[in-house]
């Protein structure tokens, strides 16, 4: 059966109705479900006011109430667990009965200082998920970078494009040339990344102010969370697309990463996140080169979840947490996914 279509206006409504009515309950209990694994995707829990943030309102997936909200739940319908415990149990062949990950991306200072009290007042484990060559640094992502910029410049008009620029419009339409910028970053191999982003800083000379809202964690952060429950694994260097990368880069953003992480932490990274995550961002090259410089496992940003007895090792599919998202949908979305769920 194929996933609504609808709004997601639409799909509120309906997951409000399954919820109110009791509906949810059938799903909740189903034995099906224990075929499945279900990886949540998370990057931020953060309280903002939108209309003044300044930097990317899109990496906020959850409120502090909604995170431990969210957390609560899980906890009493799901078997939540690492990637350490995941390779365990299909190794003995014996997964717990609804096994759930949580994961985060990119590495916020934010996962310390908000999502990671929630996660110990519930006793429950995630995987956070390192840019690492961020890690430890006063220096905002990239992303970050480009959406202050863009949110914050005086220009009505800016030069942009890979091949003959173009001008794109700011002001009221200031969204969409985001939207088209960050696309077209996403799109970038290396070089073009590089020369891309040299030429929006050309024009957006402004170093972003309040960076303590885009913090990324340190290094004595990763280790206190380590030692807590929490487990760490790759997302790449520097947060490029990795089936755009040469052979050589591509080898390099993975194996550095993992090397990097493992020396900070004392213990083997199982698991890497693909930067980015869709489908244009990892392909069967990236796969084997992840086989190859030893994860066990890696995940997508592609929205779904994963039957165990068929497991892509190295695609597994993750449901995205974002901003706002109703405690009636986040039911919906984990128990009967493939209505809830946006495709792809």
């Amino acid at each position: 059966m194929l996933p609504l279509k609808d709004t997601r206006g639409k799909r509120d409504l309906l997951a409000h109705f399954i919820c109110r009515t009791g509906l949810i309950r059938g799903a909740e209990l189903n034995p099906l479900n224990r075929a499945r694994l279900t990886v949540l995707a998370y990057h931020r829990v953060l309280n903002i006011d939108e209309p003044s943030y300044p930097f990317d309102e899109n990496t906020v997936s959850a409120s502090l109430d909604e995170f431990d909200w969210q957390m609560r739940y899980i906890k009493t319908h799901y078997d939540v667990l690492s990637f350490a415990e995941l390779l365990t149990a299909l190794a003995d062949r014996h997964p717990p009965p609804r096994p759930l990950i949580v994961t985060f991306d990119d590495g916020y200072r934010d996962n310390y200082t908000h999502a990671y009290p929630i996660l110990r007042l519930h006793d429950l484990p995630a995987t956070v998920f390192l840019a690492s060559g961020y890690i430890g640094k006063n220096e905002p992502f990239w992303f970050e970078k480009v959406a202050y910029w863009m949110k914050s410049g005086s220009l009505q008009r800016f030069r942009f494009g890979m091949g003959p620029t173009v001008q794109l419009p700011l002001g009221t339409q200031r969204l969409q040339s985001l939207r088209t910028v960050m696309n077209t970053l996403y799109l970038a191999n290396e070089r073009e990344h590089a020369r891309l982003m040299g030429q929006l800083e050309e024009q957006f000379p402004v170093s972003p102010r309040d960076r303590h809202l885009v913090a990324t964690l340190s290094w004595d952060d990763v280790r206190e969370m380590h030692q807590a429950k929490i487990e760490f694994g790759a997302h790449s260097v520097s947060h490029l697309n990795l089936a755009r990368l040469s052979k050589a880069r591509l080898r390099r953003e993975l194996e550095d990463s993992k090397s990097t992480i493992e020396r900070e932490i004392g213990s083997r990274v199982l698991a890497l996140a693909y930067p980015i995550g869709r489908s244009f961002a990892y392909n069967e090259r990236v796969k084997a080169v992840a086989r190859q410089t030893q994860y066990s496992f890696a995940v997508t940003y592609d929205s779904g979840v994963n039957r165990l007895r068929a497991l892509d090792r190295y695609g597994i599919r993750r449901v995205r947490i974002e901003r706002c998202v109703s405690s009636h949908m986040f039911r919906a979305m984990v128990n009967i996914p493939r209505f809830f769920l946006q495709y792809p």
